[in-house]
C-alpha cells in the first residue's frame, strides 16, 4: 500500500545555529567546541563518548522499537520509555491479567516475558562510503535513474560488508545525498519485559499533558537483551543468557540543578530544519491540517469504543496512544510554524543564499535556480498530495484494508513449483503473512475497524474533484448527505460480512487457496479496485521522490560551499549526540516555568478520573514522605521530571540523559508545547526536552515496586 514520504522531503535552507542546537553525528563529536562543553560541566573526552575501536558511551545506546534505550547494567538491562515499551506490555495483557492497569515486575529472571516483536540494535561502526556510491552516478543521469543507481549500489555495499557475518549493515545518506555512511549494527533479537509501571504512573496526564510542561509522568520501563550462550543475537530460547554490553550507564542519584550540563545520545527519526519555504507552505496548507483532521476522527472513534469494552481498550491502547501523539504533534507543529513565522524566516534566508550565489558566477550557474526548481516540484505535488494522505493515513489505517492488501501481494507472489508446475507461494511468504494477520487481528476489533473505514471513506468523498478516488466514487455515485453515509455504511457492512480476512480462522482458510480465489475475496477485491488509483499514484510519487532527492543533493552542495563550516545533518534515525543545560524558561508573557517537577505535583494534579488517577500506594508513600535516598534536599521531595536545552525529536524517546560524567540522570520522553516548531526551527529560548528524573525511576523500583532484585542489579550487586 501507499508508502509516500510526503512528510520527509527535507530540502535544505539556511538555519542559524545556537550553541545548544544540533543533532550531531558521532563522527563529528571531536569537532565540537570542546572547551565550551568542559566549561559547562563535561568531564569526558571525545573518545569516551564515541570510539569505534574501544568501549565508549555509544556502546550503551540501543535502537529499540520506535525509540531508543540504554544499557544500565552489565547484564543487558535496558531502560527506555513506558510509551516505547507499551506495545510489549499490551501484547501480554488481557482482561484477566492487565499489566497495563496494574504494571509488571519480574521478581526473577525466569519471570521476564519474551517479546518477539522487539529487537535492540547497537551501533558497532560507521564507515564513509561516499566515494563508492559516487562511482555509480553520473551527471547525465535522470533523477529516476540516479535514485535507482543509489539504491542498487547501497544494496551491493551492504551485502558485501555482511558476507557470512551475523551483523546487519545499512547505508544511510547524510546531507541529502552529499555524503553516505555504512553503519554496522549488532542486532539482539531476544528482548524480554522486566518492569513497567501501571499506566496511572507511566502515562499519567495522558493526552491532556502530552507535549506539555509542567509534566508529572513516570514514563519509563525496563527490558533485557538476551543472546545465545555463544554470544550470538538469536531469537528467544530458554538457554539464552543476558547480553554483556561493552558499556553500560550508571544511574545517578545526585540529581540535577539549574545549569547542570546534560547530553543525549539516541536515534532521532526525522527533522525538517532544512526545508525550503515552498515545502513548509504545503505542510501548512495541506499536509498538517489534513493529518490533524484524520487523526482526530480516528482517535474519537477508538476512544468511544474503548469506553464501552475493556477488552477493546486493551487491544487499542498502544495504537491510540500513537495516533494521539501524532495528532497533537501536528497541531503543535502547525501552530509553532505560524507563531514563529518560519516561512518568512526561510524566505529571508533563501534571499541571502541567492545573494551569495550571485557573487560567484560558477555557483550561480549551477545553483542559481534551485529554489525555483523546488517550488515547481512542489506545485506538482499539490496535484496529488491530499489524495495520497487520505489513502495512506486514512483508508489504509483500517486493519481489514491492510490485511487484504497483504493477501493481494501474497497472491501475486506465487511461483511455479519445480516439480508439479503449479503456482504456489513460498514457505517464507506463508510464514510472513501468517505472522502479520495473527498479530494484527490480536489487537483489532471488527466493529471498530468497520467504523474507522466508514469514516475514512467519507473523508475521501471530500477530496477535490481532480483527486477523487474512483473506487470510492463507485460506492457513493452522486449521493450526498444521509444517502451518502448510508451507502458507505452498507458497503462496508457487506464487505466485512463477505470477507475472510476479518478473523484468524478466515485467514487460515484463505491462505490455503490459489491466487484467483484469494483475489475473489471481498476485501481483497476492493483493494484491487483501490489499486486502479494507487498504481498511477505510486508512479507519480516515485518520480516526485526521485526529483526531490536530486534537488536536495544539488541544493545541499551549494549550501555547504556557502556555509563553509561544520554543520549537522537533519535527523535520519541514525545515532546522534546533543548537549545542553538543565534550565527553566519563559513560556509567554508573565509565565515562567521552573526546570523541575515533584511528587507533590502529582498529588496536586489528581482528579480521580483518567488520565489523572494516582495509585493509592503512591499516595501513601507521599503522605508518609517515605522518599528514602531519592529525595532532593533542596526540594524536600522526590523529583519527577526536568527540562533541558537538548535538541531531540521523535525516535529519541527513551534516550538516556547523561551528566558530565556520563551517568544517567534521566530518560527523555517528550518536547514542550512552546517548542513544537522544533523539527523545522530550533528556538533556544523555549525549546526544551522533558525527561523523567532517574531518582523517580529508582524511587518507584525501590519503594513502590519493591523490586530489590532490579535495584541491586542497577547498583552493581547483580543477583541471578
Amino acid at each position: 500500500h501507499l508508502t509516500v514520504l510526503f512528510l520527509f522531503f527535507c530540502i535544505l535552507t539556511l538555519p542559524l545555529f545556537s550553541k545548544d542546537e544540533g543533532q550531531w553525528m558521532p563522527t563529528q563529536i571531536n569537532k565540537l567546541p570542546w572547551s565550551q562543553l568542559q566549561q559547562l560541566g563535561l568531564q569526558l573526552t571525545p573518545d569516551q563518548i564515541y570510539n569505534p575501536n574501544g568501549p565508549s558511551l555509544e556502546d550503551a545506546i540501543v535502537l529499540l522499537g520506535g525509540g531508543t534505550g540504554s544499557f544500565v547494567s552489565s547484564e543487558g538491562l535496558i531502560i527506555t520509555n513506558h510509551h516505547v515499551a507499551v506495545g510489549a506490555v499490551q501484547s501480554v495483557s488481557s482482561v484477566e491479567t492487565d499489566y497495563l492497569k496494574d504494571g509488571f515486575t519480574a521478581e526473577t529472571r525466569d519471570k521476564e516475558i519474551s517479546i518477539p516483536s522487539y529487537s535492540a540494535q547497537v551501533v558497532v561502526d560507521m564507515q564513509d562510503v561516499t566515494s563508492e556510491i559516487m562511482t555509480a552516478l553520473s551527471d547525465t543521469m535522470s533523477s529516476e535513474s540516479r535514485a535507482k543507481a543509489i539504491r542498487a549500489k547501497s544494496s551491493e555495499i551492504e551485502k558485501k560488508a555482511k558476507g557470512e557475518s551475523d551483523y546487519t549493515y545499512r547505508v544511510f545518506d547524510f546531507f541529502y545525498g552529499v555524503q553516505y555512511f555504512l553503519i554496522k549494527y549488532e542486532v539482539l533479537k531476544d528482548i524480554r519485559l522486566v518492569l513497567a509501571p501501571p499506566v496511572s504512573i507511566g502515562t499519567f496526564g495522558g493526552d491532556d499533558d502530552n507535549w506539555m510542561w509542567p509534566r508529572h509522568t513516570g514514563d519509563f520501563a525496563f527490558m533485557r537483551a538476551y543472546v545465545s550462550p555463544s554470544g550470538k543475537g538469536v531469537a528467544y530460547a530458554k538457554e539464552n543468557v543476558p547480553y554483556k554490553p561493552r558499556k553500560f550507564l550508571p544511574m545517578s542519584t545526585e540529581g540535577v540543578q539549574e545549569g547542570t550540563f546534560s547530553m543525549i545520545m539516541g536515534f532521532p527519526g526525522r527533522t525538517f530544519r532544512y526545508r525550503t519555504s515552498p515545502e513548509i507552505q504545503i505542510q501548512v496548507d495541506e499536509t498538517l491540517p489534513l493529518g490533524i483532521d484524520l487523526g482526530k476522527t480516528q482517535i474519537d472513534i477508538i476512544n468511544e469504543a474503548r469506553k464501552k469494552d475493556h477488552a477493546v481498550s486493551i487491544k487499542y491502547h498502544s495504537r491510540v496512544q500513537g495516533i494521539s501523539n501524532g495528532w497533537k504533534y501536528r497541531e503543535g507543529a502547525l501552530l509553532g510554524i505560524k507563531s514563529a513565522n518560519v516561512i518568512r524566516q526561510r524566505q529571508e534566508e533563501e534571499t541571502k543564499f541567492k545573494s551569495f550565489l550571485s557573487t560567484q558566477p560558477e555557483l550561480q550557474k549551477k545553483y542559481g535556480n534551485i529554489i525555483y526548481e523546488i517550488d515547481q516540484a512542489y506545485k506538482e505535488l499539490r496535484t496529488f498530495n491530499k489524495k495520497q494522505i487520505v489513502l495512506g493515513q486514512g483508508i489504509y489505517v483500517a486493519d481489514g484494508i491492510r490485511l487484504a492488501s497483504a493477501f493481494k501481494d501474497f497472491a501475486k507472489s506465487f511461483e511455479k513449483d519445480s516439480v508439479t508446475g503449479d503456482m504456489k507461494p513460498t514457505e517464507s511468504a506463508i510464514k510472513n503473512l501468517r505472522d502479520s494477520y495473527t498479530s494484527t487481528l490480536k489487537n483489532s476489533d471488527v466493529n471498530v475497524d468497520k467504523t474507522l473505514l466508514v469514516a475514512m471513506l467519507k473523508k475521501a468523498t471530500e477530496l477535490p474533484d481532480v483527486q477523487k478516488i474512483s473506487a470510492v466514487q463507485k460506492i457513493v455515485g452522486e449521493k450526498t448527505g444521509e444517502k451518502l453515509d448510508k451507502a458507505i455504511r452498507n458497503f462496508v457492512d457487506d464487505l466485512y460480512d463477505d470477507s475472510r480476512v476479518t478473523t484468524v480462522e478466515g485467514c487460515e482458510k484463505l491462505i490455503t487457496k490459489d491466487a484467483d480465489d484469494i483475489k475473489d475475496d471481498a476485501l481483497v477485491e476492493f483493494v484491487l479496485e483501490l489499486d486502479k488509483d494507487f498504481a498511477p499514484l505510486q508512479e507519480m510519487t516515485q518520480k516526485f521522490n526521485a526529483k526531490a532527492g536530486a534537488l536536495r543533493t544539488k541544493l545541499m552542495e551549494g549550501w555547504l560551499k556557502y556555509k563553509n563550516t561544520e554543520i549537522y545533518p537533519d535527523a535520519n534515525r541514525t545515532l546522534r549526540f546533543t548537549y545542553g543545560q538543565v534550565l527553566p524558561y519563559e513560556a509567554k508573557d508573565a509565565v515562567r516555568y521552573n526546570y523541575v517537577t515533584t511528587l507533590t505535583g502529582v498529588m496536586q494534579k489528581e482528579t480521580g478520573a483518567d488520565p489523572f488517577i494516582v495509585p493509592e500506594k503512591l499516595k501513601t508513600l507521599h503522605e508518609k514522605k517515605a522518599f528514602g535516598e531519592y529525595v532532593d534536599p533542596k526540594l524536600n521531595d522526590v523529583p519527577v521530571a526536568f527540562v533541558a536545552t537538548l535538541d531531540i525529536t521523535g525516535g529519541n524517546s527513551g534516550s538516556p540523559v547523561m551528566n558530565g560524567k556520563g551517568e544517567l540522570i534521566g530518560v527523555a520522553f517528550d518536547g514542550n508545547w512552546e517548542g513544537m516548531a522544533n523539527d523545522y526551527f530550533y528556538q533556544p529560548s523555549v525549546n526544551r526536552t522533558i525527561s523523567v528524573d532517574s531518582r523517580y525511576v529508582l524511587f518507584y523500583i525501590d519503594k513502590y515496586a519493591n523490586a530489590q532484585n532490579i535495584l541491586n542489579e542497577i547498583k552493581g550487586k547483580v543477583s541471578q
